[in-house]
């Protein structure tokens, strides 16, 4: 081959080399990250997890795996998309035990009694992007999509996302590793709403599906008898909402199931776990984060007395996952300072790793008294509220100290004082001055808390470091459902 011709050749492949890196490069700029926050951390620490839980949008709203390790030692993971058919969850399961050899997978029945193959492509992507490409992946695609189009854009995902280009914001140009979420490890709480969902009629527990042959019903079948191939413990769950007749009926065939195949069933639906009044996000599938802070315990607790799964706390290979939880409160507590909406807030006040102090003004309790009473009450995790009652037939003001770190509450009705000396956080004084206005004073510094004279007024603080993390006061209006954060 003569000189000139090697020369050509050579810039051809340089030419090629760098427009596929460059093409690479663009695609991932422009390729929608939601793939790589949720799924980008398993791929990280496949090796650690202990416990899978694999279904829909209904576990990956719920299940904390964060809550899962700080009270139990358990590494866990959700390998969860939205709108997932029963179908798609097995492949998810499928693929991700090519990666992990887990003691225990939880499988959601949610949509057993479906005949769909899929969710929309959309939905698809959101779980698929980040996964490895594999003979698994190819299956996946072939299995999930028949049309031409949808297999194409799955497979080269710059076919859907070329057009983002209007969209992109500084996160796109971050590189994966700065994009992996291990705060989450998959999940998704939801801090956005609460809904005061309709009641509904309890169907008799003979009620079952009437398709046996349908799809999600088989692809359930199917994800059990690979776990138990493999030697894998299952757990089979139906996750508390507000459920409709044909919804009751699969969590009641849910018990033949698990009889059938010999293994635990937990049906939410039959359990008072969640209050239906706080722990709803919508009125008909999801919960918002108060009601995950209580699934994730109960299941917790279960997994933990009807399994063998190791506690890893004090093990220190695991020392990262201590990190992975530091992280996990602090976007909590982020979450917490940038909410506008005050059920919202006061909604995430459930969390055990914050402690509060949370003041009333007489004037807001007549105003908003039923949503804001069970709000209250529910900040309140350990112990019932017991002056609460009082300040509303008294028309009293009303001052709450939720000391998560000592399991501890304090109340206060009308203009009574108090000197605390020896919360977990610090000393508290609160109490009235000569003009009848409130103040607090933590940890003995001069800042009045109750500065700003409004209905309501709350600081909350990280349980575990002491710090004073958010500090704010909200008006409410006529609507009983609505007030929003003041602007200082």
């Amino acid at each position: 081959m003569s000189r000139d011709k090697i020369i050509k050749l050579t810039k051809a492949a340089v030419f090629c080399i760098i427009l596929i890196c460059l093409v690479r490069a663009v695609s991932y700029i422009v390729e929608d990250k939601t793939s790589i926050d949720r799924m980008e951390a398993f791929y990280e620490e496949s090796n650690d997890i202990d416990v899978l839980f694999v279904g829909t949008s209904h576990i990956r709203y719920t299940i904390l795996p964060m809550e899962l390790w700080h009270n139990y030692g358990i590494t866990s993971y959700d390998i969860c998309g939205s709108f997932a058919s029963q179908l798609e969850s097995y492949r998810y399961l499928v693929d991700a035990l090519e990666y992990a050899e887990p003691d225990l997978v939880v499988l959601d029945g949610y949509k057993m009694s479906y005949n769909e193959r899929s969710a929309e492509t959309s939905f698809v992507h959101a779980q698929l992007d980040a996964m490895p490409m594999s003979i698994n992946k190819i299956k996946t695609i072939f299995d999930l999509k028949e049309d031409i189009n949808d297999r194409m854009q799955l497979f080269w995902d710059f076919a859907i996302y070329h057009s983002r280009w209007k969209e992109l914001n500084e996160e796109d140009f971050k590189s994966k590793d700065e994009l992996i979420n291990y705060a989450d490890m998959g999940s998704t709480p939801n801090v956005k709403d609460i809904s005061d969902p309709p009641k509904y009629d309890k169907l008799d527990k003979n009620e079952k599906i009437k398709d046996y042959n349908a799809l999600g019903l088989k692809y359930l079948r199917k994800s059990i008898e690979e776990c138990q191939k493999r030697g894998i413990d299952v757990l089979l769950v139906y996750m508390p909402f507000p459920a409709k007749a044909d919804y009751q009926r699969e969590a009641n065939t849910a018990y033949d199931l698990a009889d059938e195949y010999g293994i635990n069933y937990i049906n939410f639906l039959d359990t008072d776990v969640i209050d239906y009044k706080t722990d709803c996000l919508d009125y008909n599938t999801h919960l918002n984060i108060s009601g995950s802070y209580k699934v994730t315990e109960y299941i917790g607790k279960y997994i933990k007395d009807n399994y063998g799964i190791a506690d890893h706390r004090q093990d220190s290979e695991y020392d990262s996952w201590n990190g992975y939880f530091d992280e996990y409160v602090v976007k909590r507590i982020e979450d917490i300072r940038n909410t506008k909406e005050t059920d919202n807030y006061l909604m995430q006040l459930s969390s055990k790793n914050v402690s509060s102090c949370i003041y009333v003004d007489k004037s807001l309790v007549t105003l908003q008294r039923d949503r804001m009473v069970n709000l209250l009450k529910n900040a309140s995790q350990y112990r019932p509220l017991e002056k609460l009652d009082e300040a509303i037939s008294t028309n009293s003001s009303y001052f709450l100290i939720v000391d998560n770190g000592a399991q501890q509450i304090y109340e206060i009705v009308g203009e009574g004082g108090a000197d605390i000396p020896n919360t977990t956080f610090g000393h508290v004084q609160y109490g009235f001055n000569e003009n009848h206005e409130p103040f607090l004073y933590i940890q003995d510094g001069d800042r009045n808390y109750l500065e700003y004279k409004s209905e309501l007024n709350t600081v909350v603080i990280n349980k575990y470091l002491g710090s004073i993390d958010d500090v704010a006061s909200f008006t409410l209006y006529e609507n009983p459902y609505y007030g929003l954060r003041n602007e200082h």
